[in-house]
């Protein structure tokens, strides 16, 4: 439909937002249920996301943020109110208004689980190896220890290697039974569930996350990166090669998206 000035806005906030799959999600949604409202994606900058929380806060019609790389981190401290789990992982990804305070909690770690179940994958007693500690990384694997995978492997980049130790503290003071590893690199033999929660993939020139060998062994491999295309990264495309099941990260969008709606207050 035609927006009229009652409309209802919301937004998906990043740098950059142009691969990003919320926008084609919620705005198909709407459009769907002839809904007054629209999702935009906004390019931000680091210094402009206070200005944009006040604008958020001040704007009547303005009724729910999404945050994507690189600010599910930086967020947290600019918020009024955090959930529990996004107190723990220090990251947020969804911003909503309530009681005139600007609240933030996380919906990847669930978005992703939603998505592995539907392809009928089994997460408990599963060991996972989970590419990348930033924001989307903690919460996924939060959400995999919280479904009772055996073992989490984080893997970071040397000069981010800190990010995994402290969310394998995180992930052992919360969850005593589960076997942390912590890799530089993928030097792991074996994993049954690979994760990339790393940007590497957006690029066409970027090095592959997990080597063919590793890919071959697993039962599934997912992604959060996202294309303008709904195009398969090159480690999805690798697993699909081999016979392998893949995730998306527009898979895990849609899988968060009715979790995000319902926070955000979206009926039709």
């Amino acid at each position: 439909m035609i927006l009229t000035g009652s409309a209802q806005f919301y937004a998906i906030v990043g740098n950059p937002v142009a691969q990003v799959a919320s926008p084609g999600i919620f705005n198909l949604r709407f459009h769907n249920a002839n809904k007054n409202a629209v999702l935009i994606p906004m390019d931000v900058e680091k210094s402009g996301m206070p200005s944009l929380l006040e604008f958020f806060r001040n704007t009547s019609n303005f009724k729910g943020i999404i945050i994507t790389l690189p600010y599910k981190e930086y967020v947290v401290d600019l918020l009024d109110e955090v959930s529990a789990i996004s107190q723990n992982l220090n990251a947020v990804n969804t911003i909503f208004i309530k009681e005139d305070k600007l609240v933030g909690t996380m919906t990847d770690g669930q978005g992703m689980v939603d998505a592995i179940l539907k392809k009928n994958q089994i997460i408990k007693g599963k060991k996972v190896l989970v590419a990348g500690c930033g924001g989307a990384g903690r919460a996924i694997a939060w959400a995999l220890a919280e479904n009772g995978v055996s073992e989490i492997t984080l893997q970071e980049a040397p000069s981010e290697i800190e990010k995994a130790n402290q969310l394998g503290d995180i992930l052992k003071l919360n969850f005593p039974h589960l076997h942390i590893g912590i890799k530089q690199s993928a030097n792991i033999s074996q994993a049954d569930i690979l994760v990339n929660a790393t940007r590497l993939g957006m690029n066409d020139d970027d090095p592959m996350v997990f080597s063919q060998e590793l890919i071959n062994k697993a039962e599934l491999v997912a992604d959060v990166i996202t294309s303008p295309s709904n195009s398969l990264s090159k480690i999805l495309t690798c697993a699909n090669n081999s016979g392998v099941l893949a995730v998306s990260g527009h898979e895990m969008a849609a899988g968060q998206s009715k979790l995000i709606e319902r926070l955000f207050g979206i009926e039709y």
